[in-house]
């Protein structure tokens, strides 16, 4: 099955992408804060997730 947005629904994921890559690019000028970073910060969050998924799931 295929999905599409709507125009709207286009419209408004252009505007998030946008905001997204201005934060990313304040991040980087301010914070010093890159791409690659942010891609490294997202690997731990899913990695701390299983493991509080399985702290309440096996009860450890």
């Amino acid at each position: 099955m295929l999905v599409r947005l709507t125009r709207k629904g286009e419209a408004v994921r252009d505007m998030l992408k946008e905001l997204f890559d201005r934060h990313l690019g304040s991040l980087e000028a301010v914070g010093n804060v890159g791409g690659a970073d942010m891609d490294g910060l997202n690997v731990i969050q899913k990695r701390l997730e299983r493991f509080w998924i399985d702290q309440v799931r096996f009860r450890l």
